[in-house]
């Protein structure tokens, strides 16, 4: 047989050390230059070439195959999602395939976990190797078989024609495949509908399987790592401990003080791409708050505990776990003031009003028409001023990490949140290494979503009290420390002016945002009235001072945003004495996939027509319904002027109606049912996106109504589950997920956009119950009973 495994037969250890140098390019005949890797993510420098087979997949003798790419599981299924889309191109069981750890010296950068675009981009990464892989294996199959390739068939990795078999084992059970994939012009995983050449295909694109054949792809597959979980034997990376190890802890005051003189920020390391702050960099750069005296006597009694500061960094190891948390508990240490004092919750809003320290000019996300003169002409206007609360991760089990620092390099085993080598390039970065010379081996954790910066923060402790101790250690953050230094979804003050003319059309939209420096995206000209048709609309962002480290949550910055314009929106329909849904149909004329979206909900609640606010009551308990649109686009997308639905790239519609419960006397909100509707284009596993449709739904309710991190003028409170309380599960809503199927459209994400959908939809919910707007949240019993007693209802 000749092909591309002829000559000598390399294992797949070999090609890794080799870099990519033994691969020659795409061919049966095995000729050709060697390919070169694609760019790898923002910061990164991996060692794995993107487009090379043998980077993605390891055919064994007996006909199963292990999958390699960057992509995390979090939650979301996404790794089930991509087992899917190869197992669908290469024609083989979803028990034949299965995945690699997560490790940077044996896989390809894939993609970004997070911005809804594990899937989506990193789908295509390896639907493209998988679509080569077959081409190739049915050509060596052909050979082996002597009959043409148009003459056979596969089913589940055994290739047949003629009345003879080879399967995929036989033919390359154990060796390379030596083969470029070919690259084209795809998507990229900016936010922005960029374009380039890269590894990637789309489902159906020419040269993968066609999707009137899938079998597989768009089936609710259940997720592969639930057995694991439920079984515990799943492996986390609380779980991980290696041979001589140490347990460490950092030591720091209870909550992080003002960053308005922040000295260090990830975006500054690696470009745009990755924004928040690694705290222990912050603190080896002479930030933060530093300890002006350290008692180390105070811990002389714990068994081979041992104190460890660098710079402004402090922290304790130990020979057992319980051994670091006494350390780090008894350890006395005097710490310096803040540098400059926090404004405190009560004054949050005027203090986001202030102009940052580093002189930022307004952002213009969009402008098209003119605002002013549109709201002299319109017969009705609404003007309000809306506020949004800092918002933590809050993952069930704080960040681990553990370190191995030698002379020559490191190893970092941690739970990683999506950036994939990020914490080993801050490693690198920190200890003055080589980037290739840090591995990072990533494992699930603990409801992590988004907050990279403090899972960075939690690998360059654990590296630093490695690097100083020549053992390895594994830190685990204790409560106060996962909450208090967190980096946050961020606050913001938004002011929104709107007006519709005479027959109810909206003419004028104008919305100013005030957030603060560091944010993690600036708002996107989608969920600030780009759903609708408005001839006369301004979108702008002004910075305030970065009080507190913001980075990635869950659809960040999207909250606002959402709350502000859907409440408008609603506002305005009920001064047109129209009902909510037929208002916004008459908006958004030829914005389809949001229609059908909104229809979606419409249906599955029996909406009834009516406006607003039409069946109040004096009773003390009543009920009230709301609707509201939502979505996430990764870091923002595109700014200029005349952007509306008809002009921004494509983004997931979610839309959201919520039926709520107002006890007038305690103020207190229940959800009791919840209608949320996405429409992600391309949906490779519904039933999967129907369970994120009912998490961030359930999760958007949280956020809506009780979440908020708390601060005085010194440090932030919000250390524990009481100071910064979530929804519980006897107060979850009944949640009906609707997933609307796009067979000819791009995948789209669906892990993050029905949770800003949910503050619209709560709000609207509480007018219609109350005939009072909630312009604020979280919406909790006190915002509540204050709005109401200022509105005179009893």
């Amino acid at each position: 047989m000749s092909g591309p495994l002829h000559g000598r037969e390399f294992s797949r250890k070999s090609f890794l050390k080799g870099g990519g140098a033994l691969i020659v390019g795409f061919g049966l005949a095995g000729v050709g230059a060697a390919g070169t890797a694609s760019a790898a993510a923002p910061g990164s420098r991996l060692p794995i070439p993107v487009d090379q087979l043998d980077s993605y997949f390891t055919v064994h003798p007996d006909n199963t195959i292990t999958l390699y790419d960057s992509i995390m599981e979090r939650g979301q299924g996404s790794r089930t999602a991509l087992l899917q889309i190869a197992a669908e191109e290469l024609d083989i069981g979803m028990d034949q395939i299965s995945h690699a750890p997560l490790d940077t010296a044996t896989a390809p950068y894939t993609g970004y976990t997070g911005g809804s675009q594990g899937t989506t981009i990193g789908g295509s990464y390896v639907r493209a190797a998988a679509a080569t892989a077959k081409q190739v294996l049915r050509s060596l199959a052909s050979v082996s078989l002597g009959v043409p390739v148009a003459s056979l068939s596969v089913e589940k990795g055994v290739v047949s024609g003629a009345g003879k078999s080879v399967t995929y084992g036989q033919l390359v059970g154990g060796k390379l495949f030596n083969v470029t994939i070919p690259q084209t012009v795809q998507r990229n995983d900016t936010g922005v509908f960029q374009y380039l050449r890269r590894v990637g295909m789309e489902p159906g694109a020419p040269g993968a399987k066609p999707i009137d054949q899938y079998t597989l792809v768009t089936k609710p597959i259940p997720r592969v790592d639930v057995p694991g979980i439920v079984t515990a034997t799943l492996a986390y990376s609380n779980d991980v401990r290696l041979p001589g190890m140490l347990h460490g802890r950092v030591v720091r005051p209870r909550g992080q003080s003002s960053l308005v003189d922040a000295r260090t920020n990830l975006s500054s390391l690696f470009g745009v791409g990755v924004v928040g702050t690694n705290y222990t960099l912050e603190l080896l750069a002479g930030g933060g708050q530093a300890p002006v005296a350290i008692d180390e006597t105070s811990i002389k009694d714990i068994r081979g505990a041992e104190v460890v500061r660098v710079g402004n960094f402090v922290g304790v190891v130990a020979p057992t776990e319980w051994g670091a948390i006494q350390a780090a508990a008894e350890l006395k240490v005097t710490w310096e003031e803040p540098s400059s004092p926090l404004p405190g919750n009560g004054n949050l809003a005027g203090a986001l009003r202030e102009p940052a320290p580093q002189a930022t000019p307004p952002l213009l996300i969009t402008e098209m028409g003119d605002v002013d003169a549109g709201l002299a002409q319109a017969a009705k206007t609404v003007s309000a001023t809306y506020r949004t609360s800092y918002l933590a991760h809050g993952p069930t089990g704080p960040h681990v990490a553990v370190a191995d620092v030698t002379s020559t390099g490191a190893t970092i085993i941690h739970q990683s949140a999506g950036n994939y080598s990020i914490a080993g390039a801050c490693v690198a970065q920190m200890l003055g290494l080589p980037a290739t010379s840090v591995r990072e081996i990533s494992f699930q954790g603990s409801s992590i979503y988004g907050g990279i910066s403090t899972d960075l923060d939690c690998a360059a402790a654990a590296a630093l009290l490695s690097s100083h101790v020549g053992k390895p250690v594994r830190v685990q953050f204790m409560r106060w420390d996962e909450q208090g230094f967190d980096n946050y979804d961020a606050a913001e003050v938004i002011d929104v002016r709107a007006g519709i003319d005479a027959k109810g059309k909206i003419i004028a939209f104008d919305y100013v945002t005030n957030s603060p420096l560091g944010i993690a995206q600036p708002p996107a000209a989608w969920n600030t009235g780009g759903v609708y048709l408005i001839p006369n609309r301004s979108v702008v962002r002004n910075t305030g001072p970065q009080f507190l480290q913001t980075a990635p949550l869950r659809s960040p910055t999207d909250r606002g945003p959402a709350l502000a314009t859907e409440q408008t929106i609603d506002e305005l329909a009920y001064a047109a004495g129209s009902d909510p849904l037929e208002f916004r149909r008459q908006n958004m004329t030829g914005n389809d996939t949001w229609l059908a979206a909104l229809e979606a909900v419409a249906s599955a609640a029996k909406w009834e027509p009516r406006p607003a606010a039409k069946k109040l009551s004096n009773a003390n308990v009543v009920t009230g319904r709301g609707f509201g649109f939502g979505t996430h686009v990764l870091g923002g997308g595109l700014q200029g002027p005349g952007l509306d639905f008809r002009t921004l790239d494509p983004t997931t519609p979610a839309a959201a109606i919520a039926e709520i419960e107002v006890n007038k006397k305690t103020g207190r909100i229940t959800v009791k049912h919840v209608y949320a509707a996405v429409a992600p284009g391309f949906v490779v596993n519904p039933g999967r996106v129907a369970d994120q449709v009912i998490g961030t739904a359930v999760m958007g309710t949280s956020q809506a109504l009780l979440e908020e991190v708390t601060f005085n003028t010194s440090n932030v409170t919000s250390l524990d589950w009481v100071t910064y309380p979530s929804l519980r599960f006897k107060d979850h809503p009944n949640v009906t997920p609707i997933v609307i199927q796009q067979l000819d459209a791009l995948p789209g994400g669906a892990g993050e956009e029905p949770i800003s959908a949910m503050f619209p939809a709560i709000a609207n919910a509480f007018f219609d119950a109350t005939g009072v707007r909630l312009r604020q949240a979280p919406m909790t019993p006190a915002v509540v009973r204050n709005a109401l007693a200022g509105a005179g209802v009893k």
